[in-house]
């Protein structure tokens, strides 16, 4: 199968046509205003690319590389990347809705989400030592047997993390955030 290369490429305001993408591959390449939504990527990999103000709603990422990605003010709803390869995986969100997303049993530690909807993304069994939740809305966040050591809370609100049920060492939390690792407990705090 031959590959289709792209390297140093800026694809802008684009709505792709083509709604299903193979083996193809982009390196430092930077989608701005692009509508990826609904596409099937299989076997795609994308090194070093930053996607801004893009539509990834509903885009399948079957064994779809994404080696230093970052998404930047994009929409990113339902979208499973647990199905992306594992080899070099590293994404950073900043100012993106990442709703109803899974990020379950990913090795991210150290990503960053800033300024970001994560409603009802599931991050079980996930790797998210060291991250960074940088005022981010994680409600209805699903954490179970999630390693959360070192992991930045201090700003982030909305979650409700069960302390039994995922590794918390040295994990930071605001004062005013407590009571999303109290609620199973039904206790007020006044």
């Amino acid at each position: 199968m031959v590959e289709i290369y792209y390297e140093d490429e800026c694809f802008e305001s684009r709505t792709f046509e083509v709604k299903e993408v193979s083996g193809a591959v982009f390196d430092n390449c930077t989608f701005k205003k692009c509508d990826l939504s609904e596409m099937k990527l299989f076997g795609t990999r994308f090194v070093d690319c930053s996607f801004v103000d893009c539509n990834l709603a509903m885009i399948t990422l079957n064994e779809v590389q994404l080696a230093n990605a970052e998404f930047d003010n994009c929409k990113i709803l339902g979208v499973d990347f647990s199905l992306c390869s594992t080899f070099l995986f590293s994404v950073k969100f900043n100012k993106s809705v990442v709703d109803y997303s899974l990020l379950k049993g990913l090795k991210i530690s150290g990503t960053s989400f800033i300024d970001c909807s994560l409603k009802y993304t599931d991050f079980a069994d996930a790797d998210l030592s060291k991250s960074q939740f940088i005022r981010s809305n994680l409600e209805g966040a699903m954490f179970e047997n999630t390693n959360l050591r070192e992991v930045d809370f201090t700003t982030a609100y909305g979650y409700s993390i069960d302390l039994d049920r995922n590794v918390m060492k040295k994990a930071r939390f605001s004062l005013q955030g407590v009571m999303g690792l109290l609620g199973k407990y039904d206790i007020r705090i006044e």
